[in-house]
């Protein structure tokens, strides 16, 4: 089993995201957010442990990183980087949106950035446990260059 099935988008996306806990979503917070080698750590999961795995898992992994990069605590740069990688994967989307998925999102009960990479679940109930990490006063914490450093 490779290292890297330990990290944190691999157990993320290999699982239904309604169970994921918010421990290791903040895990995977703190690397997109802040980790100097994030792109090279979330693309290395995406070619070697993900890169057989189902299209849904992928989509899973994927939007994750998605709904991450766009706090204002990523650096600008990075924020374009990821948003880069993103787009690289867009031909994960569907074509199509299952019922399911059509109707959670018509009532709020689906994030539309998880609908539009074909999910009919999203991680928006953990997401408020991962918000304190992405503070102005934590990311100064961590002295290093963020999103808010750049004002």
């Amino acid at each position: 089993m490779s290292a890297s099935r330990t990290h944190p988008l691999y157990r993320l996306a290999s699982a239904p995201l309604r169970e994921a806990s918010s421990e290791l979503l903040s895990e995977l917070a703190l690397i997109v957010w802040y980790a100097d080698d994030a792109l090279d750590n979330l693309q290395s999961v995406l070619d070697n442990d993900l890169d057989d795995c189902s299209e849904l898992i992928r989509r899973r992994a994927i939007y994750l990183v998605d709904r991450l990069r766009r706090f204002p605590c990523v650096t600008n740069e990075k924020a374009f980087q990821l948003k880069i990688f993103v787009f690289s994967h867009e031909a994960l989307k569907p074509g199509f949106r299952s019922e399911k998925a059509n109707q959670l999102l018509s009532t709020h009960k689906l994030e539309k950035l998880a609908f539009d990479w074909g999910l009919d679940e999203d991680v928006g109930p953990q997401i408020k446990d991962v918000l304190q990490l992405q503070t102005r006063h934590f990311a100064a914490t961590l002295e290093r260059k963020t999103g808010y450093t750049e004002e």
